[in-house]
């Protein structure tokens, strides 16, 4: 087995292709202030690890 990290800017362009583990983070603007960034991570696939909110 082959692994290794890519990590693709825009990628829910391509999200029907990916593969069938990933992980995928996306960045949000807070609406009443510009300069507060959040982060959502979420766990696809079979072989994903549970992920909880933190």
């Amino acid at each position: 087995m082959i692994s290794g990290v890519c990590i693709i800017e825009w990628g829910e362009i391509i999200e029907s292709i990916l593969p069938e583990d990933y992980i995928k983070i996306s960045f949000s603007t807070d609406f009443e202030d510009e300069t507060i960034r959040y982060l959502t991570i979420e766990s696809h696939g079979k072989a994903s690890i549970p992920m909880k909110d933190v």
